[in-house]
């Protein structure tokens, strides 16, 4: 599975979700006991349910099940047992048309069908119980005599192999009916000049192989939900899921959610295909708004560098430091501003790293005086700080006719003077020299002025539409991803 054509299927799910064969629109969930109410909408083909544990993912995802195919989500004592009273409701579209499912919990003896295939797996229910039911079977020849075998075309084995991480060269598949409702599968396969079963593989191997088996045997425009996917599977097979995942769901037109804590699906994903659960008392909630870098590392997501931002000095290198924690912390955390002397410095670090084995992406955060003088092999890689000036003169400007209200703010009675004695000084070395006549860190003082000319409107506006055009070039512009 080549990673150039899962990053064109992810492209396609984040372009395309709005016009998606088949996507669940809205979900909500009332008084149900244990996480009481909330509701998320879901903008993504491809959604995880994520969070700390103890917050309700999985009552989440079984309310959800229980929604859309309450007959075969009440076969599961697991979902019985925590869906025992409250309601729950979803809408969405499929090729076109929409659908809405409302019910009331505990379910009663008379369930409607669902209007169209749905396919819940729980791999920390299902592998070891479906494990154990092969083994019951008694020997091989017992296991799959009379079975439906299937051996792996090309294409299919290509993405069992890589889902386990295993080359395989070769895979059958048994389908063995257990009972009237359920079918389990029974490997076979050739790896490393060895052929060996289900009977012999370790739960990890084995639930790669299931998870494989459990999406690509559900049918085109299905709704697919998946239990912590990652679990028994290793880094390697984690971090091969969410292609697997973001490759079928593309390919076979799937609307897939699910639950997990793992890093290499979360990571993976835009901001719009991750829904966080936090508990508030009683009641587990999903967030509206991407969660702070706190509430994901809380769960073992910690972004890395992968931006490197050059700026013309250090107090353009805190004002850009402060819009990012302002506007968009995650992104703070991924990215290093880098103090490297003015703008003929900036221009030259960018042109020197346009290519770079460095796995970062280089990228320049000019003063506003720069309007209309960067260079042009340069421009799709650059950002303007606020206003038409360096952004020290920017705030000494403002801080200058606004002196009363920020003395007042600092609880200094005789700014005006310590500013008139400053008069004809060189901006660069004025804030330093303001910070010495006031006794305060120049780093805290340029903090405060930046807060302090932010409670303008008109300021705010301008900081905020330079943020944006620092995230376009970085991340791509916020707009582009559906919500």
């Amino acid at each position: 599975m080549r990673r150039a054509g899962v990053a064109n299927a992810l492209r396609r799910l984040v372009e395309r979700a709005n016009a998606w064969p088949v996507r669940i629109s809205r979900f909500a969930y009332t008084d149900i006991p244990g996480i009481g109410t909330s509701e998320v909408e879901l903008g993504s083909p491809l959604t995880i349910f994520t969070g700390p544990n103890s917050v309700g993912k999985t009552t989440a995802l079984r309310a959800l099940w229980g929604t859309l195919d309450g007959r075969a989500a009440y076969k599961s004592a697991i979902t019985r047992r925590k869906l025992l009273g409250g309601s729950a409701a979803c809408s969405g579209t499929r090729h076109g048309a929409a659908f809405q499912s409302q019910i009331e919990f505990p379910l009663g003896e008379h369930i409607e069908e669902p209007l169209f295939p749905i396919f819940h797996v729980d791999p920390a229910e299902v592998v070891i119980e479906t494990q154990q039911k092969v083994f019951n079977l008694g020997s091989y020849e017992d296991i799959v005599n009379g079975t439906n075998e299937r051996t792996l075309d090309a294409g299919e084995l290509l993405e069992a192999s890589y889902l386990a991480r295993r080359d395989y060269s070769e895979i059958i598949i048994h389908e063995v009916e257990i009972d009237e409702d359920t079918v389990i599968p029974f490997f076979s396969v050739r790896y490393g000049g060895v052929a060996y079963d289900s009977l012999n593989m370790g739960a990890g191997e084995f639930g790669a192989l299931f998870i494989w088996w459990s999406v690509a045997r559900a049918p085109k425009t299905s709704i697919v939900l998946l239990e912590e996917p990652e679990t028994f599977l290793s880094p390697l097979s984690q971090e091969s899921l969410i292609d697997f995942l973001v490759f079928k769901t593309d390919q076979r037109s799937l609307c897939v959610v699910a639950t997990s804590h793992s890093g290499f699906l979360l990571s993976a994903l835009p901001p719009p295909a991750v829904k966080f659960l936090q508990r508030e008392g009683p009641v587990c909630r999903f967030q509206a708004q991407t969660p702070h870098p706190t509430s994901m590392a809380a769960i073992g997501i910690r972004p890395h560098y992968d931006f490197r931002a050059y700026v013309e000095d250090s107090a353009a290198e805190i004002i850009g430091r402060l819009m990012l924690e302002r506007f968009d912390p995650m992104l703070a955390r991924r990215c290093q501003l880098a103090s490297v002397g003015g703008e003929a410095q900036i221009t030259r670090a960018l042109r020197v790293n346009q290519t770079n084995p460095f796995g970062l992406k280089f990228v320049g955060w000019y003063d506003g005086d720069q309007t209309g003088s960067i260079p042009g092999d340069i421009a799709l890689m650059s950002a303007l700080l606020p206003g038409n000036d360096p952004i020290e003169i920017v705030l000494k400007n403002y801080i200058t006719n606004e002196h009363q209200t920020f003395g007042v703010s600092l609880g200094v009675d005789n700014l005006h003077e310590i500013l008139h004695n400053l008069e004809g000084v060189n901006y660069h070395d004025w804030l330093p020299e303001l910070a010495q006549a006031l006794g305060r860190d120049s780093r805290a003082l340029l903090v405060s002025m930046f807060e302090f000319w932010l409670l303008v409107e008109e300021n705010s506006v301008a900081a905020k539409a330079s943020f944006e055009s620092f995230r376009n070039i970085t991340i791509g512009p916020l707009e582009a991803v559906p919500q």
